[in-house]
């Protein structure tokens, strides 16, 4: 795929995801929906260089109307018009926090290199196909590598990094939007990170994915720096945002 059909391709999928015909961002304007989900009462979504869609309960989606009808979708989980939304959305004990600001990631092109010997000389590489990942989360509790092991997922494939026999950085990935993407994570043991190594299992993960025929989707918050590090380094680009809002009571 080009750049451009891998971003149409997305917002189909989104589009799909939530229930709506793919021409939802290529409306030239921001669309408003009215939440039907007692447990979604708020809802933004915003591809780069498109129209911004909100999906709000009742009781805010007129205010949403009102004051993000004219403001461009890349403004508005920005400065005031954030301020201002953060503001209404408290008014009804809601709020989104800073983790919950969702950046989505593509490889739009094929930057990324393969592991070398030499910059990974003192780990040793394993992949884990599905059939095995079974062994390999019972190695471990959910929070040695809580990121990469998540119990409530399941994830179809997985490269570990050993050093002396010790496996001390997981990158897996499960299907996302019912198989549309497969959705990349990666974790590191404290006194391992800063070396570059989930910038490589990233990458290898990613050549993994693609040579399987399936897309990679990397997916951070907007506030974890060394996360969009490691989307940036390996040749992954900012495409859509993604956010929602929780009860206060939930988050804080």
């Amino acid at each position: 795929m080009t750049k451009h059909e891998k971003i149409a391709y997305a917002k189909e999928k989104i589009a799909i995801s939530i229930g709506r015909d793919a021409d939802i961002f290529e409306q030239g304007k921001n669309v408003f929906i009215e939440s039907g989900d007692d447990d979604d009462f708020f809802t933004f979504i915003h591809f780069d260089s498109s129209n911004a869609v909100f999906i709000a309960d009742k009781a805010i989606l007129g205010w949403c109307i009102e004051n993000f009808t004219d403001v461009p979708g890349s403004k508005i989980m920005k400065g005031e018009h954030f301020c201002a939304l953060d503001a209404k959305l408290r008014e009804h004990g809601r709020r989104i926090p800073n983790d919950y600001k969702d950046i989505s990631f593509m490889r739009l092109e094929k930057t990324v290199g393969n592991l070398t010997t030499k910059e990974y000389s003192e780990y040793e590489f394993e992949i884990y196909e599905k059939s095995k990942l079974t062994e390999l989360e019972e190695l471990y509790d959910a929070e040695t590598f809580s990121q990469a092991l998540d119990e409530d997922r399941e994830e179809v494939l997985a490269i570990v990094a050993r050093k002396d026999g010790e496996i001390v950085a997981v990158a897996s990935c499960n299907e996302g939007y019912k198989g549309a993407f497969w959705c990349i994570n990666v974790d590191t043991l404290a006194e391992h990170r800063g070396k570059g190594l989930a910038t490589g299992l990233v990458a290898k993960i990613t050549t993994e994915i693609e040579n399987r025929g399936h897309i990679p989707l990397y997916t951070t918050w907007e506030t974890n720096v060394a996360s969009m590090s490691v989307a940036a380094a390996t040749g992954f680009s900012p495409v859509w945002l993604w956010c929602w809002a929780f009860d206060i009571e939930q988050r804080d």
